[in-house]
């Protein structure tokens, strides 16, 4: 996403002469909507991301979910320039339903159903987790997961983010911050990073500040047909910009050009090559650490070799019909929760009631178990899923599926090697002034080098910066704050 806003951004800019060099057969990264069937048939699922939230609740007054507002307006934008068949139109996300399952510790009801958010919420008992360590954890956080951050991340998430080194809450892992900084117990300290960091000790603190800011949000939105909808408006607007299948592998630098080079085949000895003047780069580190690179400074280039990375599994089942959304205790959207290795369980929010076949997205892991899913021969991996699906919907889930299922482990992408970036304690602090610097005439643009991780709005937000740093290098500076003003990029001193 980060690559084609950035050539969308030069062509508004007036600047036409750039490439797009695509290393896949298709557009939009992470961004991956899986289809079983037609797209018209309202059977499928994001395998990447999934959603955007839109309004959260302050001292009783909603407010908008600011920082996700440039991926709304993208899509305006598109819209303007491309026919209806293009559109990208956004529809609710039901991100909760009353009726989703919890289910941990192999708790059920006393009449052997799964407890749902209704049933824990009048007795958190029947998740069977200890209340005084959440207690424990939960006095230890209280220092900076609290409302008055939560306002701050709010009204200027690049903001805060700078408060909150200048905290130091960088300088800690949450780990150590709980156990040592606020004294809590070795199990409270754990319980805390199996809940919420995914078992990451070494876990950035700022992330889990946005992270609870942005899962208490009120209200959500996505793409109605898929979120791929997203990147293949970006098509049309660019028209023959985009090379595919064109997998760059080197890069180096002769004092004043950039050359990128790749190879046809994989055992080829000679390598094909293209000169620029500038380059953005908009693959994420993960795999550009595997490149040969020129020698860049000290501080980027740890980053590019050592910036920490989350990991993600997901499959999608197909079933003859929305059984979830039937009988006493019918699901309508929104995600179950479980400690079985499917993780999160996410229904489908468009379409509620719709008759024929329904696809689940039936797994949602990341962290360790999201290697450890990955590792697995692929059938093996969907069959225990849909034991976990029996498990938790009872044996209509395995009298229900079709036999169909997508499973996208990004560790296994070629293009990613990973999910989102998930910055290790110091790693923000001691990293992010880098990419605010070109070396050898390329910035480096993507999640990975914005303030939050995982969503579309931070690959949007780079690539502002990215195509800024570049018009202000040539002397371009009112095009570069034209591009300030339009996006609303506050952040972006020029």
């Amino acid at each position: 996403m980060s690559g084609l806003f950035s050539g969308y951004l030069l062509d508004s800019a007036g600047f036409h002469n750039y490439e797009i060099i695509e290393a896949n057969d298709r557009l939009g990264g992470r961004v991956h909507t899986a289809y079983f069937g037609k797209p018209s048939d309202y059977t499928y699922q994001e395998m990447g991301p999934m959603r955007f939230p839109i309004e959260w609740v302050y001292e009783n007054k909603t407010l908008p979910v600011k920082d996700h507002q440039i991926v709304f307006q993208l899509a305006g934008e598109l819209n303007k320039l491309n026919k209806k068949s293009y559109a990208v139109e956004f529809i609710e996300w039901f991100q909760s339903n009353p009726n989703n399952l919890l289910y941990y510790n192999g708790k059920r009801l006393p009449n052997g159903l799964v407890p749902t958010v209704s049933d824990v919420s009048a007795n958190p008992s029947l998740t069977g987790n200890p209340s005084d360590l959440a207690d424990e954890s939960d006095a230890a956080t209280a220092p900076y997961l609290t409302e008055k951050w939560m306002k701050e991340i709010g009204d200027d998430i690049y903001k805060a983010h700078d408060h909150a080194l200048e905290e130091g809450l960088d300088d800690w892992s949450e780990w150590g911050y709980i156990h040592n900084k606020m004294g809590a117990s070795l199990n409270a300290t754990e319980y805390y990073t199996e809940n919420q960091t995914g078992g990451d000790a070494g876990s950035q603190i700022f992330g889990t500040m946005y992270d609870d800011f942005t899962f208490a949000s009120t209200k959500w939105r996505t793409i109605d047909g898929g979120l791929n909808r997203l990147p293949q408006a970006f098509g049309p607007v660019l028209g023959d910009k985009v090379t595919f299948n064109t997998k760059v592998t080197k890069i180096s630098y002769d004092g004043e050009k950039v050359s990128l080079q790749w190879k046809k085949k994989t055992f080829d000895t000679k390598y094909e090559s293209k000169e620029f003047e500038n380059v953005i780069v908009a693959v994420p580190f993960s795999v550009v650490r595997t490149w040969h690179l020129p020698q860049f400074s000290y501080t980027l280039r740890k980053a590019i070799r050592e910036l920490g990375y989350s990991q993600a599994c997901k499959v999608a089942l197909e079933f003859k019909t929305r059984f979830w959304e039937h009988g006493d205790r019918p699901i309508h959207g929104g995600c179950s929760s479980t400690d079985l290795p499917a993780g999160s369980v996410c229904y489908p929010s468009y379409k509620i009631g719709a008759k024929g076949k329904g696809v689940m997205l039936s797994n949602y892991a990341s962290g360790d178990m999201g290697l450890r899913l990955a590792s697995m021969e692929e059938k093996e991996h969907v069959a225990l899923i849909l034991e976990n699906m029996v498990e938790m919907h009872g044996e209509i889930a395995r009298d229900q599926y079709t036999g169909n299922y997508n499973r996208r482990c990004w560790i296994l992408d070629e293009f990613q090697s990973g999910s989102w970036a998930q910055p290790s304690s110091g790693q923000h602090k001691l990293f992010m002034p880098s990419y605010f610097n070109l070396e050898h005439n390329i910035a480096f643009v993507g999640e990975h080098t914005d303030v939050k991780h995982a969503w579309i709005s931070a690959a949007l937000e780079s690539s502002i910066r990215g195509v800024v740093m570049l018009l202000v290098e040539h002397g371009h500076v009112d095009e570069a704050k034209a591009i300030v003003d339009k996006w609303n990029a506050k952040w972006m001193k020029i």
